[in-house]
């Protein structure tokens, strides 16, 4: 693999030592992060899940761009689409694209399970458990 690729894939996985299971402050955020769409989206997912977790399962490197394959796990500390806190965990499986400029993360697409997600808050929602 050429030093590019490899930069950017260590690029992602120190950005997911710094946040996973940890607070998300702006300062880290913006260390790695230049993309204010995913910042804002990160901070709204921790606002409700704090201290999530982000597992990558598998990386590829190409170009300007890292695809992981990722695990999310966290539990409902706040309001998340209209659900209150319920203290309960979930599990999210998914698939994001980033893409990489001057040694941040300028770019990203991501693929989760939202079903999945709210069939783990179902209780709260008054949806038929699967």
């Amino acid at each position: 693999m050429n030093e590019h690729l490899a930069a950017n894939k260590a690029l992602i996985q120190c950005f997911y030592e710094a946040v996973s299971g940890k607070d998300k402050p702006p300062s880290v955020l913006d260390r790695y992060v230049s993309d204010g769409k995913l910042v804002d989206h990160i901070l709204a997912f921790e606002a409700a899940f704090p201290r999530y977790t982000i597992s990558a399962q598998e990386m590829i490197a190409e170009g300007d761009r890292v695809a992981v394959r990722l695990t999310i796990e966290g539990t409902q500390r706040g309001e998340f689409l209209g659900v209150e806190p319920s203290g309960r965990p979930i599990t999210i499986d998914g698939v994001v694209l980033y893409t990489v400029r001057d040694g941040r993360i300028a770019d990203y697409w991501l693929k989760a399970e939202p079903e999945a997600l709210l069939r783990q808050l179902s209780a709260e929602l008054g949806l038929p458990d699967d």
